[in-house]
């Protein structure tokens, strides 16, 4: 049971036990008295206390105990939704806020962020470029021969010479080019061409700026949205506390003397 609650039934409790005594004193006053006889109105107040109530009463909290009490019972504490934002991931202040979708959609996005970073930082989308010789004659299309094949125009290595004939060992350039039939290679550089494919990258400066930025990226997002979620929550909350506060029952004590007769009564509003 909340506080409020607990002084609004005291309230209605008090109202009861007063007009309880107030109707069996009613007897002692049911003719009119002069005001000389009347009691003083100290008197009056005097036969309605009731001295339990009264102590019970001095030991509660005041109204605006009640509602601090209440409210800080169902707020919530902003800076441990920021606190919660700032662990990987960004949507844990979300969850605390009650916000559990989209805590969950900032995670998730996160985690994509966080897997393609490690990725790329790991060198697995990493590649690299490779020399390759291309041979080409005419329209017949290009084919890729041994790498060291477009450099035997330039070879003066001593090889042997296959045709049998003197001399036995001839620079490599000057053997016949077994594509060609007839020409030697000196004289069929022109079809050989040395050529890179591929591209070189190095994913690991990307693989760290993706990973930094992951973090930034939905730790700011995550603690801007968990910081209004819970603002409006509290506001909510300090709305409701003080509405209901202003329902509490009231109970005012009344009296009144034409010069015949004093009356004594309550005044009960809500």
């Amino acid at each position: 049971m909340s506080h409020l609650t607990r002084a609004r039934r005291l309230s209605m409790t008090l109202l009861c036990a007063t007009l309880s005594l107030s109707l069996s004193a009613a007897p002692l006053y049911a003719h009119p008295l002069s005001p000389s006889a009347s009691p003083s109105p100290r008197a009056l107040f005097a036969q309605m206390e009731d001295s339990s109530l009264t102590s019970e009463l001095a030991g509660e909290e005041t109204l605006g105990e009640l509602q601090d009490l209440e409210y800080a019972r169902e707020a919530m504490h902003m800076s441990k939704a920021l606190s919660l934002s700032l662990i990987p991931g960004g949507g844990f202040g979300l969850i605390y806020a009650k916000k559990r979708a989209q805590g969950l959609l900032v995670i998730t996005l996160s985690a994509v962020g966080y897997v393609l970073g490690l990725a790329y930082a790991s060198g697995s989308l990493d590649s690299s470029s490779n020399d390759v010789c291309v041979y080409r004659q005419g329209e017949a299309g290009e084919e890729l021969v041994a790498l060291q094949t477009c450099g035997y125009s330039t070879d003066n290595t001593l090889v042997n010479n296959v045709n049998g004939v003197s001399p036995p060992k001839i620079p490599r350039s000057q053997t016949i080019d077994p594509r060609d039939g007839m020409l030697r290679y000196f004289e069929t550089s022109a079809n050989y061409t040395l050529e890179t494919r591929g591209e070189a990258y190095n994913g690991t400066p990307t693989g760290l700026k993706l990973l930094v930025g992951t973090y930034v990226v939905s730790t700011l997002v995550g603690a801007i949205w968990s910081g209004v979620a819970v603002s409006r929550h509290n506001d909510e909350v300090r709305k409701r506390v003080e509405s209901t506060a202003s329902l509490s029952p009231r109970l005012t004590p009344t009296m009144s003397s034409d010069g015949q007769r004093t009356t004594v009564g309550l005044n009960f509003s809500f």
